[in-house]
């Protein structure tokens, strides 16, 4: 299937998913009618020399001393050299993204180029807005942990928008801290320190972020992480945030970060060679419940279920469908409650490491470096891995290393409990690959086999394989009987 036959049937999947008129929803603005502020009219020039600050702030203030307004850029390039002050009620919004650009100079003791008042949580604001225009931190960037500026930065902001944007250079891209109902739509971000985009709590308060939309944004600079929702240590509630149709390229290390969070769609995106030095997590995700992520096409890159706190009930009633992961793999790490389903893999690995209540599938990986599908348990977790049912998988041309050994089995179950296999199929005719064992069991109990088929792999000598091997700690209660396992 090529990418073009994936996202056209992806999108209609996605918008299957999500209530109707949700991706392009748009909140009331509180501004009056007809109040416009052209920063024109306060003194801008917009010749990309002359400093217009004061003139921009003016235009500002004054839609701020109004109860909220329009403040127009019209096409130029505006040189700021201060923090931009955005009162609640604004909309800032220019002649279009290549046509209206902030240039600020490089001064790492700001904040950023645009940010709210300081208030307070009692004091919250609401309905700020910047669409149609650039924002660009000119000069080199900082360096990480030096002082930098970012683009937008809004804290206890209720209903914040960015739309139409291009947001380039300086420490972060978009931050909101403490915000809820937020909206990020349509968007390009490029060259940032650190992330492109973040949502989290702050001054470690619970705070209520949720019911936020990240969609039809392109993120393309190598930045640490492409979007991060939430971080560990700080109690957030995210709630309900849609991340879809967004396209991320070039990423140095992961596209989503997502910690401490709950009820997450991740649909429709495009991750491409995420990973500049080998593979890295395109969509990680920690501490995390009810989330889904949903017919992704990810390329040198994984979806990771992490440890944030090994010994903890990390991530629970995961959902992963239908995503394409070349070069890369899946992993559900310390979780109750996973769906693993309609995934294709191509050289990678599905992996489930201390979960409990699983299962995997119809999925499809091939060309795999040794192992294609891998349960396991990690002592330091809080529970073993128990009642998992892999069924209707193929694995495909595995064992690309030419492991001779039996842990580069196809399957591999090590230390479970209550694990069953049934319709799962594992071949390879291909010379140049070495799938010799279909099924690696070791320290696992109650392990039940239904209609599986691990004949078909072949050596590279075209000599059947030897199908089924266990090692220590085998115990034998078998729904059904391997007659390998058993000296048959």
């Amino acid at each position: 299937m090529t990418r073009g036959v994936f996202l056209m049937r992806s999108a209609a999947v996605v918008a299957a998913a999500i209530p109707a008129g949700a991706l392009f929803h748009q909140h009331a603005v509180a501004a009056r009618a007809g109040s416009v502020f052209d920063v024109r009219d306060h003194g801008a020039v917009g010749d990309a020399s002359t400093d217009d600050t004061v003139a921009i702030q003016s235009a500002l203030s004054a839609a701020h001393a109004s109860g909220g307004g329009k403040v127009h850029l019209p096409a130029g390039a505006y040189r700021v050299t201060a923090d931009l002050l955005v009162g609640s009620g604004t909309v800032v919004s220019g002649s279009g993204r290549d046509a209206s650009v902030i240039l600020r100079d490089p001064t790492p003791a700001a904040v950023a180029v645009f940010r709210n008042h300081d208030i307070a949580p009692t004091g919250r604001e609401a309905d700020i807005r910047f669409e149609k225009l650039a924002v660009h931190r000119q000069g080199e960037c900082a360096k990480p942990n030096e002082p930098y500026d970012n683009a937008i930065q809004l804290r206890y902001v209720t209903r914040p928008v960015v739309r139409d944007c291009l947001v380039k250079g300086g420490g972060k891209g978009v931050l909101f801290d403490a915000c809820s109902r937020w909206r990020v739509h349509r968007s390009r971000f490029a060259g940032f320190v650190d992330n492109a985009f973040v949502s989290a709590g702050y001054a470690g308060a619970r705070n209520e972020q949720g019911h936020g939309l990240f969609s039809g944004n392109r993120i393309e600079s190598p930045v640490p992480s492409g979007f991060r929702l939430g971080s560990s240590g700080v109690l957030t509630t995210q709630g309900s945030c849609d991340f879809v149709d967004n396209a991320f390229r070039y990423q140095a290390t992961k596209a989503f970060e997502m910690g401490e969070t709950e009820d997450q769609l991740i649909a429709n995106n495009v991750a491409l060679w995420s990973g500049k030095a080998g593979v890295h997590n395109d969509f990680l995700v920690g501490d995390c419940d009810d989330v889904r992520v949903v017919d992704n096409w990810l390329e040198m890159g994984n979806i990771n279920f992490a440890y944030y706190d090994v010994g903890s009930d990390s991530n629970d009633r995961v959902q992963v469908e239908g995503n394409h992961v070349l070069e890369g793999g899946i992993a559900v790490n310390s979780a109750r409650g996973a769906s693993i389903s309609h995934n294709t893999v191509d050289l990678g690995v599905i992996t489930l490491n201390s979960v409990e209540d699983a299962v995997v599938d119809r999925n499809r990986v091939s060309r795999a470096a040794g192992r294609s599908y891998w349960v396991l348990s990690n002592a330091a977790a809080p529970f073993t891995t128990r009642l998992v049912r892999l069924s209707n998988n193929s694995a495909v041309d595995g064992n690309r290393t030419h492991d001779p050994g039996p842990t580069a089995a196809a399957f591999v179950v090590d230390r479970g409990d209550h694990v069953t296999l049934r319709g799962n199929v594992v071949s390879g005719d291909d010379a140049d690959r070495r799938q010799r064992y279909g099924l690696y069991v070791n320290g696992t109990i109650n392990l039940a086999d239904d209609d599986n088929d691990f004949a078909r792999v072949r050596t590279a000598a075209r000599a059947p394989s030897t199908g089924i091997v266990t090692y220590a700690g085998f115990d034998v209660p078998l729904a059904r009987s391997f007659p390998e396992l058993r000296g048959g």
